[in-house]
């Protein structure tokens, strides 16, 4: 999670903290985060669709937590982080391919695609009434 995402909870939840400046509780809570060695960092390069440079994700390692308590209630509420997500990817998005002229030449199974195949392995013809049809000879 970064940093501002961290401190807009905490201001949602203590509104007695916004009196004073965000730029202040930005900079607490970074210091916390660097100084606490179970608080893991992601280090994020690129720019955001605004072009903004992206910021770093932190996250919580119970493993290296001192305190047995904050550890047992954080393993109950939360999760740990994911190995995969420990490291920073860049994702790109391709477009899918467009779709020829005919695009409704695909014609999908009817729904009672089960009913039409039992008929066609019936070597007899029948009626409405599952009864064997009577031929003119």
């Amino acid at each position: 999670m970064p940093i501002s995402d961290i401190c807009s909870r905490i201001m949602k939840s203590n509104p007695v903290y916004a009196e004073q400046p965000r730029e202040l509780w930005t900079e607490r809570i970074k210091k916390v985060l660097k100084e606490k060695p179970f608080f893991g960092e992601i280090q994020r390069k690129g720019k955001t669709a605004d072009g903004s440079p992206k910021e770093n994700l932190y996250y919580y390692n119970s493993e290296l937590d001192p305190v047995e308590w904050r550890k047992a209630t954080y393993t109950q509420v939360g999760r740990s982080a994911r190995k995969c997500t420990l490291k920073d990817k860049q994702y790109f998005w391709k477009i899918p391919p467009k779709l020829g002229r005919h695009r409704s030449s695909y014609i999908p199974p009817p729904a009672n695609s089960s009913e039409i195949k039992s008929k066609r392995s019936r070597p007899f013809e029948q009626n409405e009434n599952n009864e064997p049809k009577k031929t003119k000879l």
